[in-house]
């Protein structure tokens, strides 16, 4: 007897292989990190977020302290790089402490969103002098699942990183797979809190992928703004004649057509799952 069967069978835990709302095939894409800084090689963060999900109590049978980074790199490349996940079981005092180093770790950090309930009111109001960044969200509370299925176009899309070598990936996959029927959803609801933000920003993944979209229809219209001799009255598409002899030219427009369509696959995608670029996530009466 397979796994997922003995878990259905003995453990009462019915999780399809592949997942419920979050699908594992969609945790294959990996980058690679400087193994001493676990900054991605190549790539220059122009922006790094932190998201806790914190718990009330260190018990056996309670949630964990989680926290999730995340960074974007500059340039034209809008996927955004998992940079590390920590979980542990905490008392108060513990996990205070560890917001405190995991901000001191990542010191390029620009926000650190913490759950505005239980311990994570405690933690906004004793960290509020430290210099921290600290950014209280309202709690999903029974839009946990919205809230997960708000982001889950961006994983199938995928526009999420992982580290390579990450020992904590595989752990990492198996709670995000397993909910909503798992036994601990804070993986879930620090990611879906720290994606939902990155998608509300003005300088968000959502808003960048759309101004992409737009510098690319733009480079096809008619350079006369004045223009009307499209359909519907508006400014004609040209047709694409361009080309180059310079290698380098060519690579950048073959480029730049590969990331117009990897933008358009990504907003198809959140059609198709009911998510809105701009929507936001439903928030507790």
């Amino acid at each position: 007897m397979g796994k997922w069967k003995y878990a259905a069978q003995y453990q009462q835990d019915p999780i399809p292989e592949g997942g419920a709302i979050f699908q594992r095939e969609w945790f294959h894409h990996r980058f690679h990190r400087d193994p001493d800084t676990g900054l991605p090689l190549g790539a220059k963060l122009r922006m790094v977020i932190q998201s806790w999900d914190t718990a009330a109590k260190k018990k056996e049978s309670n949630d964990f302290w989680a926290c999730t980074t995340w960074g974007l790199v500059a340039g034209e490349d809008a996927r955004i790089r998992m940079l590390e996940r920590t979980m542990d079981r905490m008392e108060y005092v513990e996990g205070r402490q560890k917001v405190k180093d995991q901000y001191a770790k990542w010191k390029m950090t620009t926000a650190v969103l913490v759950e505005d309930s239980s311990s994570g009111q405690a933690i906004l109001s004793d960290l509020r002098t430290t210099g921290i960044p600290l950014l209280p969200i309202s709690p999903a509370g029974s839009d946990k699942e919205a809230n997960a299925r708000a982001v889950s176009p961006m994983f199938e899309a995928g526009m999420i990183l992982l580290p390579e070598g990450a020992e904590w990936a595989d752990d990492y996959i198996e709670s995000m797979t397993r909910f909503p029927k798992g036994q601990h959803d804070d993986d879930v609801d620090s990611t879906s809190q720290a994606l939902n933000y990155l998608r509300r920003r003005q300088h968000g993944v959502m808003e960048y992928i759309e101004r992409e979209l737009a510098k690319e229809n733009e480079k096809n219209l008619c350079a006369n703004a004045k223009c009307t001799t499209g359909e519907g009255g508006k400014r004609k598409v040209l047709a694409s004649t361009w080309r180059s002899s310079n290698p380098a030219l060519t690579a950048i427009a073959r480029a730049s057509v590969r990331r117009s369509a990897a933008c358009n696959d990504l907003l198809d995608v959140m059609r198709r799952n009911g998510c809105s670029p701009h929507a936001t996530p439903p928030q507790t009466p």
